[in-house]
């Protein structure tokens, strides 16, 4: 029997959604002077008012010959909204092509243990036999982002995996692994995993023993 978990796939989803009107907001204050935003509150319908005052450049002298100190100002604001909106947009798209890109396996089991993506490296996987596994459960760990749901995994001894693990973390021996954006919910990955845990347990106390 093979299990093998994975992550959502909604997540980069999400990050390239925020990244194309992140990105079109910085062409708005950089490039194309608020021709987008004029654009969106037409489609919206948008009170005259508002278009107004959201689509209003900088401050221009009354002679028409440059910008005023005001509208300098104005101007310097908007390049400096409009790169850190750049900066922004272009970290949300590599997240999001990179999260596409990669494997979205967090865990798989067979009969030889468990493998978890909890190497230094991300991506890496750590093998745990099921005779270093004391148990499995589901818990929710209290980290500094608050409440999230983790697989609980007790070991019984010395493992390959790292001191500091990617996507998890040590708790004395129990090895806390982040599960907040799995496929499965991680009760039921649990319950799963222990009933191949215990399986497998079983199955190494039915086998004789080496004679003397």
């Amino acid at each position: 029997m093979i299990v093998e978990l994975k992550r959502a796939a909604w997540r980069p989803w999400l990050l390239m959604l925020l990244a194309v009107p992140t990105l079109a907001l910085a062409l708005d204050l950089t490039i194309t002077d608020r021709a987008i935003t004029g654009w969106v509150l037409d489609v919206l319908h948008a009170p005259e008012e508002l278009k107004a005052d959201l689509t209003r450049g900088p401050e221009a002298r009354e002679d028409g010959h440059g910008l005023t100190h005001q509208g300098s100002s104005e101007s310097r604001a908007d390049w400096i909204w409009g790169g850190f909106m750049w900066v922004a947009g272009a970290l949300l798209l590599f997240w999001s092509f990179n999260e596409l890109t990669a494997s979205r396996t967090v865990l798989s089991a067979d009969d030889d243990g468990l493998r978890l993506q909890v190497g230094s490296a991300q991506g890496t996987d750590v093998l745990l036999s099921w005779d270093q596994v004391e148990s499995i459960r589901s818990t929710i760990d209290d980290s500094e982002l608050g409440p999230a749901p983790v697989l609980e995994v007790t070991l019984t001894g010395p493992t390959w995996v790292p001191t500091e693990p990617s996507n998890a973390r040590w708790d004395g021996h129990r090895l806390l692994v982040a599960a907040t954006d799995w496929e499965t919910p991680v009760h039921e990955a649990a319950g799963v995993l222990q009933a191949m845990h215990e399986r497998a347990r079983l199955r190494a106390a039915a086998e004789p023993g080496d004679e003397a």
